[in-house]
């Protein structure tokens, strides 16, 4: 068992609510409960309408998710409206997520394997 693997198995609530839908892999590979995400498709232009934005508040208030991940790449405004609409919080800023890019040169994140054990650490730290 990987130590991503094994910090999963500890989690009760393992619903994952992310500012983009970029984590197929990885919520299949760590047994995750996909919500939904504030961008509704790959495409990082696209922007929730009217009704998909109630429907994610709605979605997120009732499975019980506790936060909104941002992701490194793309502004948090808009998780931040709708987590405060959800009552969550948002995980952005240094503990934001790396999904279609990795962290500077450098640092531990810069490696597609460090930035898989960074999203493994925030994500387990917040739904802890």
């Amino acid at each position: 068992m990987s130590d991503n693997t094994a910090a999963f198995a500890k989690l009760t609530n393992r619903k994952l609510v992310t500012n983009h839908d970029a984590f197929g892999y990885y919520v299949a590979r760590y047994d995750l409960d996909f919500v939904g995400s504030v961008i509704p498709s790959l495409d990082t232009s696209a922007e929730l309408s009217a009704r998909q934005l109630t429907d994610l508040v709605t979605k997120i208030r009732s499975t019980g998710a506790k936060a909104i991940f941002a992701e490194s790449s793309l502004p948090a405004k808009s998780a931040e409206t709708i987590a405060q609409q959800a009552g969550v919080k948002v995980v952005a800023g240094e503990n934001a997520l790396f999904g279609d890019s990795l962290g500077a040169e450098g640092t531990p994140q810069s490696t597609y394997l460090g930035a898989e054990e960074h999203n493994t650490r925030v994500i387990v730290e917040a739904l802890s």
